[in-house]
């Protein structure tokens, strides 16, 4: 018999965020590692039927979808999804894993002996948060953190280590078989994939492009709403700065191969950027088997040394600049942090952090 688990997410499907991503993806992980895995989160506006949401994503190993309306607030919704728990799902799950620390708390309080792993990705600053967080880590089974720096401020604030699980994000190396740059070599493609938000670090990438001038070097921006991308058309008016705006996931793999050098640009200004985040396009970017050039902060640290990457001054755009330029005048061993690349991302799977998490979790009580 299948084992079972409930993935609870208070979160709209499909939308348009990592955050959506990542829990595709590692339920997906789940289902590789022969786990029967059923997600239980709402309905968007914009949901048709299961398989476009799947097809949207890029997902060949299917599981469960549970959607509900959407109701109200954070809170509200929390309340809503533990009811639809209480009294449809109950029975059927004795484990569950979850990123919403309210139904983490709420199923410990009143079912215990249901196995909960909570997976943390930021350590909210309001006194509510940090004090339903200290009242739900005493009874979880397992504390899942997505960086070192998460786990660091943790266990320095009193809370025990040997409950916390450091799990980076990963990739799916699938969906990379068989893809090859299918455009010709008379551009150089320099590519960012994600969002436009600040800790992103994107401007610092435009400002450093905005004086390269190189004419056949393009600049290719996948991600940002249209309002993100019209302020920034309009104050770096390059034309070899090209926007492409949001794509579907399934189509990421193969931009990346597409593309000759991959930048990671987040900002050393903002401290889910430093410590906490733990970025699916730097995984994504390490399976493309590309040149990564990275902001060099800890949370970049926990997996890239400089063995496999170029590494940058976080939010100076003369030092990523140089850096680009280092790379475009072959300057660097550039095969050699490939192959280590190449490497080194083998360990960072979905199926492996699925089976991680799931088998540890078991292991406890």
């Amino acid at each position: 018999m299948m084992r079972k688990l409930l993935y609870i997410h208070n979160g709209d499907f499909p939308a348009e965020s990592a955050n959506r991503v990542q829990v595709i993806n590692m339920c997906e992980g789940f289902v590789e590692n022969d786990i029967d895995v059923s997600l239980l989160a709402f309905e968007s506006d914009m949901f048709q039927t299961e398989n476009n949401l799947f097809d949207s994503f890029g997902v060949k190993n299917k599981f469960h979808l549970i959607l509900i309306k959407k109701l109200g607030n954070y809170y509200i919704r929390s309340i809503k999804i533990f009811f639809y728990f209480t009294f449809q799902l109950r029975k059927e799950f004795d484990s569950i894993f979850t990123r919403d620390l309210f139904v983490a708390f709420l199923i410990k309080v009143f079912f215990q002996n249901k196995k909960v792993v909570y997976e943390l990705h930021e350590i909210n600053e309001r006194v509510l948060w940090k004090k339903l967080f200290k009242i739900t880590f005493d009874r979880l089974d397992k504390l899942v953190v997505i960086s070192n720096g998460l786990k660091i401020e943790l266990v320095n604030s009193g809370y025990n280590g040997n409950k916390i699980e450091v799990l980076h994000d990963g990739v799916n190396l699938g969906r990379f078989v068989g893809l090859k740059k299918e455009i010709g070599n008379d551009k150089i493609n320099i590519t960012y994939t994600g969002s436009l938000i600040p800790w992103k670090g994107v401007e610092t990438l435009l400002k450093a492009f905005e004086t390269i001038h190189i004419d056949n070097v393009y600049l290719n921006i996948y991600g940002g709403n249209k309002n993100e991308i019209w302020v920034l058309k309009n104050k770096y008016k390059d034309n070899n700065i090209i926007f492409h705006g949001r794509v579907d996931n399934k189509y990421i793999p193969q931009i990346l191969m597409n593309s000759d050098i991959l930048v990671l640009p987040n900002s050393g200004k903002y401290k889910i950027s430093t410590d906490y985040t733990s970025p699916l396009k730097l995984f994504e970017y390490m399976a493309a088997g590309k040149v990564i050039i990275a902001s060099n902060l800890p949370s970049i640290n926990d997996v890239l040394s400089d063995e496999e990457c170029i590494f940058f001054k976080a939010d100076n755009c003369i030092d990523l600049k140089d850096r680009i330029l280092l790379v475009l005048g072959k300057k660097v061993n550039i095969e050699k942090m490939k192959n280590n690349c190449n490497s080194k991302i083998k360990n960072y799977t979905w199926k492996i952090r699925g089976g991680k998490i799931y088998l540890n979790k078991q292991g406890e009580g």
